[in-house]
């Protein structure tokens, strides 16, 4: 069954996720700046920041408004993978299949492992 949401839950998504958003393109840009390679480490490094986040929040944020907004909203509009499965796609398409792969496998293996961060950190900073 489908868990209907309010308006001002509605809203608080929006604005986190356009904030998300927002973050994503300006730190994509400036490490794309910064590290010139046909390797998409900006994306990689979005991913993995924003598993860390999400991982922190869901243990440190209690507000569901708060939840709301971060974890739904900028996550959710901060981490890009959608943008890491046209990289990817792009990547095998060229024919740079062991860039391709090794960025498939870090991007997974990277964010699940700051999800794990992040949680274990929110729980140190709760229990601090």
């Amino acid at each position: 069954m489908i868990n209907p949401m309010s308006l001002e839950q509605m809203v608080w998504i929006a604005l986190g996720s356009a904030t998300g958003g927002v973050a994503r393109v300006w730190m994509g840009g400036l490490i794309t700046t910064l590290v010139v390679s046909p390797f998409p480490w900006a994306t990689l490094a979005i991913n993995v920041l924003g598993s860390l986040l999400i991982g922190l929040g869901s243990v440190w944020i209690e507000s569901s408004t708060v939840r709301f907004l971060g974890i739904a909203g900028f996550c959710g509009g901060f981490t890009t993978f959608s943008t890491f499965s046209m990289e990817a796609w792009l990547l095998l398409r060229k024919g740079a299949w062991s860039n391709a792969c090794l960025y498939m496998a870090a991007s997974v293996a990277l964010c699940v492992a700051a999800v794990m961060a992040g949680a274990a950190l929110g729980r140190l900073v709760r229990n601090w």
